[in-house]
């Protein structure tokens, strides 16, 4: 199963070079409506009705700071895609295998990525969850993916405005609580972490075999990329065209080295 993931020449080459790919907290998505959001809880005590949004707002705050997500898409050729990840079609896209980068395990995955389709709509949903029997979440340390808990995952996690329908997102969501500046290894995975102004950027140390294509955009310069040693990964290249007879984008296989 291979996911894609837009970005600029220059986060391509950083993520190559270094073998890592960061998990974004929701809190730094441009989009505001993007946050884990807890339902509210019906009750028949006054005091709980009252006490029931602060709970559910102090839930959702500790899901997002301590949840890291990995946005990717199905297809390479997405011109809106283009536009607005990749540079205005100057960056890449970058192919990864979901196995080999250990992106479908359920022990380290809060939400694996053959679990994390987006759902786009245009209402929220904010009433109770109709599923009863899950088994408990601790709020903020979740490390592995439970189906029982799927509708609270997709509710927390993987349900945005229908305007973003057109990206055709796919989620890996880890919990990274615990993970501190530096390197460390906790449930979720290896990472690195920086300290910026912004706070802890998470980077999940990928595993060389994991990228399998890259796709130039049709204004990118793939010199740069000749410089990068691609010993022991196994690549394959394409650059993306213009078609003729329509407004799309078209993928070519240009071979197994850096053009």
């Amino acid at each position: 199963m291979i996911l894609y993931k837009y970005v600029t020449a220059a986060r391509a080459i950083d993520i190559i070079t270094n073998r890592r790919v960061q998990f974004s907290l929701p809190k730094y998505f441009n989009d505001p409506f993007d946050r884990p959001l807890n339902p509210i809880a019906r009750s028949r005590d006054l005091w709980d009705n009252l006490m029931g949004p602060l709970r559910a707002d102090i839930k959702s705050r500790v899901w997002e700071k301590n949840s890291g997500i990995l946005s990717l898409t199905r297809i390479p050729t997405n011109a809106l895609m283009w536009a607005h990840y990749a540079e205005s079609h100057t960056g890449v896209v970058l192919g990864l295998d979901m196995e080999d980068a250990r992106f479908l395990e359920t022990e380290s995955n809060m939400i694996p990525a053959h679990f994390g389709s987006v759902v786009y709509s245009r209402r929220r949903v904010l009433d109770d969850y109709s599923s009863k029997e899950a088994n408990p979440l601790i709020v903020g340390g979740t490390f592995a993916f439970d189906v029982s808990n799927y509708e609270k995952f997709q509710r927390l996690f993987l349900t945005k405005p229908l305007d973003w329908a057109y990206e055709e997102e796919v989620r890996v969501v880890k919990c990274v609580s615990g993970i501190k500046e530096g390197h460390s290894e906790t449930k979720s995975g290896v990472f690195d972490t920086i300290n910026t102004a912004e706070g802890l950027r998470y980077l999940y140390n990928l595993p060389m075999k994991a990228l399998r294509e890259i796709h130039y955009g049709v204004r990118c310069d793939p010199a740069p990329f000749r410089d990068i040693d691609f010993k022991g990964m196994s690549v394959s290249f394409n650059k993306c065209e213009l078609d003729h007879d329509a407004y799309g984008l078209s993928s070519k296989h240009v071979g197994f080295f850096p053009i």
